[in-house]
């Protein structure tokens, strides 16, 4: 039986990081859920979505947080200068990212550092990418 000290919320036994990344998901479902939906509009807009691209988005984009800030760096590309300048480009790069069908290849070739060409290959974001790391 579990106490207080070793029960499965206790330090002992940490929140798995998917479990986490699976509640942040719902919460952010549901506050989406609860908008008037003039305001769920002008949100999903601001970012470059509508609401047909929300379900993709929600469901299949916990990696976009993890992935895509590598694979600027891996091309070089500033992020501070494409947050503040190309923000639009931003969210598209993030969007693109969300529906990617390689996600397996591309946390494995980031981990294992693979050069910048062999990521290219597999990668929907390989134009831009490689348009805005040539520009830096």
């Amino acid at each position: 039986m579990a106490n207080a000290q070793t029960g499965p919320h206790s330090p002992a036994f940490p929140c798995p990081s998917w479990l986490r990344r699976v509640m942040t998901r719902r919460a952010e479902r549901r506050a989406l859920d609860t908008m008037e939906p003039r305001d769920r509009e002008r949100v999903l807009a601001e970012v470059g979505l509508c609401e047909t691209d929300l379900p993709n988005v929600l469901d299949r984009a916990g990696h976009v947080a993890e992935l895509l800030p590598e694979a600027l760096r891996l091309n070089r590309v500033d992020t501070l200068w494409l947050d503040r300048r190309r923000r639009d480009l931003l969210w598209d790069l993030q969007r693109v990212c969300s529906g990617c069908p390689t996600v397996r290849q591309c946390r494995r070739l980031l981990a294992d550092g693979a050069p910048v060409a062999e990521h290219r290959r597999v990668c929907p974001n390989a134009g831009t990418l490689e348009s805005l790391g040539s520009a830096a």
